[in-house]
């Protein structure tokens, strides 16, 4: 079981959002809710629920269950899509329980064996020639349906999507106990059809367990198709896909399966994710402020737009301000369907109070799929809909022009990120092959994979690369070794290279330097007492940008006495953070220009007495050229 939050079906009522949340996220059929012992269980059916499903001959009755209070309404809306081969469908909705009446009119079989001593059932059923909207009940369903060609249609704004709505009704329950409804096709085909229950009021934030949507035909799992309303609706880009099931008899049809022209192709987000291998790009989070140590620009970050925060992928980080360098970019997705629309705000005002008084960024469908955002230098702000931003569900980004420079230097240091923890299959060990291109290695990198310890022989060796000081991730390869019948999943590692560059500021080794020397020891007496106390896992960006200046001024300058509580920092090994160089080489000095001012071996050198430094101060069109290397 699974806590998916999604409201794939919205209204729009009197000028408010109206929102269903889905149950399950994601599209049942088959043995999924088909019985009465099977029924969907309603978590809380004081709050609005959307369920969608296809219903096929070998499963035409559609079952969910809740505890009702006494004297509650249940409120309920059928619609299918609207699709010429449904348009025929009529459904019928029966409520079963205690307190009500016998039930008069013929039903199926399965619901009428389903009736139990002391119970009783009301039916309800879409009309039998429909010419427009007076069936509906709810003023809420009036408001936002209308007439086309003689039938009643409700467009789904925020994907933009029509269905035919055959039912909406209501009826009062007399009694405190749990209640059953059964949903089916009175003209016995196949259809696909949503029903809407059990209240109006919303509620997307408290956490239910609820169902994963267990349906094995293709594109109905979210995990597997980011767009599956889409699909279920056979809407856009899904329309290609359309057709299944078809509207068989069930009076003498079988069992349907989608053709393989029906199937959507997965969507493999971790794949996706997989695409930004730049090693660089690691963001630190802590209390929802995530920084980029990464001066050098070029990575994308992926956030999930999930309530009631929006959550940093894969880590599940949640992020409520985001720091990065020009030529970063953020990637926002609803996997669960939680954003309907994206906005970006105008300014910070309108951030902080949620006003929505501009134009829209992007549609619900887009940030499913995932929608890349170009950053500028500065500030802006994004969110999704008004109830779910005074919740918190926002982004604040900051961009920082990386022409501000940086510093590069070597020491032993493990950059973050860089190591992994892997691990084999039962029976099997982690063994290494150094620079052998038989094994898929240069000569600058170890080849690392899973093996049965009875064979293992050389060259193989057991322990991992980073036993050995490769420590940097290279690539992923399947490469077939001498004597193996068949090819072998190994991770190449490249050779550490200590070279990493920080952000820099250049704190003047005299009292010039004074002034902004004491603004950074300021800074992390008041940021980083988290850090030292052992409260804060991760450095938060308040208290590493300025360590990390301390760090290279200590290294740079020897007239300052190193702070103590910048000693405390140091200990923990928790906010020296930095970016692998891009060349490589940046720590190197030429050997042809003795007055090097970075050479620490120039005696005419007096600011750089231990270091292998290279400052690098250019402009921001430097920088952006530079980045082409990722």
């Amino acid at each position: 079981m699974k806590s998916f939050i999604s409201y794939s079906f919205v209204i729009l009522y009197m000028q408010q959002v109206l929102a269903h949340r889905s149950f399950p996220s994601g599209i049942t059929c088959g043995s999924q809710f088909n019985t009465s012992l099977t029924a969907g269980i309603i978590p809380n059916p004081a709050i609005s629920w959307a369920s969608y499903r296809i219903s096929t001959c070998d499963a035409p009755i559609s079952w969910y269950k809740a505890t009702f209070s006494e004297n509650q309404f249940i409120k309920f809306t059928v619609g299918t899509p609207k699709l010429d081969r449904f348009k025929y469908a009529r459904m019928n909705l029966v409520i079963i329980g205690p307190g009500l009446p016998n039930l008069i009119s013929s039903v199926p079989t399965d619901i009428a064996n389903d009736i139990g001593v002391g119970e009783g059932a009301v039916i309800f059923e879409s009309p039998d020639n429909p010419t427009g909207c007076e069936h509906l009940v709810s003023n809420e369903m009036q408001a936002v349906t209308k007439v086309i060609d003689g039938r009643c249609v409700f467009t789904e704004e925020y994907t933009d999507t029509d269905s035919y709505v055959l039912l909406d009704d209501e009826y009062q329950l007399n009694t405190t106990s749990e209640y059953r409804i059964a949903l089916y096709n009175r003209k016995a085909t196949s259809i696909k059809f949503w029903f809407a229950c059990c209240d109006w009021p919303e509620d997307f934030s408290t956490p239910y367990n609820l169902p994963e949507p267990l349906c094995e035909y293709c594109g109905t799992k979210p995990e597997e198709n980011s767009q599956w309303d889409q699909f279920f609706y056979e809407a856009k880009g899904m329309a290609q896909y359309g057709g299944f099931p078809t509207v068989d008899n069930c009076s003498i049809a079988t069992a349907q399966e989608p053709s393989e022209q029906q199937c959507p192709p997965p969507v493999n987000n971790e794949g996706d994710r997989k695409n930004n291998t730049n090693p660089n790009c690691v963001l630190h989070c802590s209390a929802g402020l995530c920084h980029s140590h990464n001066v050098n620009g070029g990575c994308r970050f992926d956030i999930d737009w999930v309530i009631p925060k929006p959550q940093l992928q894969p880590s599940g980080a949640n992020v409520s301000e985001i720091k990065l360098f020009m030529g970063d970019k953020i990637r926002f997705k609803s996997s669960r369907s939680q954003c309907l629309y994206l906005w970006k705000f105008h300014d910070s005002t309108s951030y902080t109070t949620c006003n929505f008084s501009q134009a829209r960024l992007a549609s619900s469908e887009q940030v499913r799929q995932g929608i890349d955002i170009e950053l500028d230098e500065g500030e802006s702000y994004y969110a999704c809909e008004e109830a779910s931003c005074a919740q918190g569900q926002k982004i604040k980004v900051e961009v920082k022009d990386p022409s501000e420079g940086k510093l590069c230097h070597a020491h032993n240091y493990t950059m973050p990120g860089e190591e992994s923890e892997a691990t084999c299959p039962e029976l099997q060990i982690i063994v290494h092959v150094k620079g052998n291109a038989e094994y898929g290695a240069s000569p600058s990198e170890c080849s690392q994979f899973c093996m049965v310890p009875a064979y293992v022989f050389p060259p193989m060796v057991q322990g991992s690369c980073a036993s050995q000081g490769y420590s940097i991730l290279g690539s992923e390869v399947s490469v077939k070794p001498p004597g193996s019948p068949m090819p072998i999943p190994m991770t190449l590692f490249l050779e550490k290279n200590d070279c990493h560059c920080h952000s820099f500021e250049d704190i003047k080794c005299s009292d010039e330097g004074d002034e902004l020397y004491d603004e950074h020891i300021t800074e992390i007496t008041q940021f980083c007492q988290g850090i030292v106390a052992g409260t804060d896992d991760n450095c938060p960006y308040n208290c590493f940008q300025p360590f990390e200046i301390l760090h290279l001024h200590y290294l740079d300058c020897g007239l300052r006495e190193q702070d103590q509580l910048f000693l405390k920092i140091q200990a923990t090994e928790k906010c020296h953070l930095a970016a692998r160089s891009q060349t490589g080489n940046e720590c190197q000095t030429d050997p042809n220009n003795p007055t090097d001012p970075n050479n620490p071996t120039d005696p005419n050198n007096q600011t750089g007495t231990n270091l292998n430094v290279a400052v690098i101060i250019g402009t921001v069109f430097a920088f952006i050229n530079a980045l082409s290397i990722f």
